[in-house]
């Protein structure tokens, strides 16, 4: 592991995590696909709540800088946040998931998230987990 990326990892505490997310994936090269062994076994449940999790960092991040095609879903700033932080309890309480391992998870889905046309294809998914939530 790089110095830089050990500097990421430092910063992805339980308190800065959804914004320290947001700013990753908006300057994170076009993502690659990344086969992450963890993430695979994941019950769909669980899969869902880190695959929306990082889109409702992404997406909250794009709506605050303006973005036009963002703006068009609903203000994710501060459901998306409670969201974020529920699913992260849920996956480490339930899924045994450590909190370094859940940084990474959600940086790869960040990076995933962060290839052209991809946050988009997500959302109308995410939106419904979203509401289903009760967030």
């Amino acid at each position: 592991m790089d110095l830089h990326t050990m500097r990421i990892v430092r910063a992805l505490s339980p308190a800065r995590l959804p914004l320290t997310l947001a700013i990753l994936a908006a300057v994170l090269a076009p993502a690659r696909a990344v086969a992450d062994d963890a993430a695979a076994a994941l019950n769909p449940r669980h899969a869902t709540l880190l695959r929306c999790s990082a889109a409702f960092a992404l997406a909250a991040q794009r709506q605050g800088a303006g973005d036009a095609a963002a703006l068009g879903w609903p203000r994710l700033a501060e459901r998306g946040r409670e969201y974020f932080a529920r699913a992260g309890a849920e996956l480490m309480d339930n899924a045994q998931i450590g909190r370094d391992r859940l940084s990474g998870l959600m940086h790869d889905q960040a990076r995933a998230l962060d290839a052209p046309g991809a946050l988009e294809a997500a959302m109308p998914d995410c939106l419904a987990s979203l509401d289903a939530s009760g967030v």
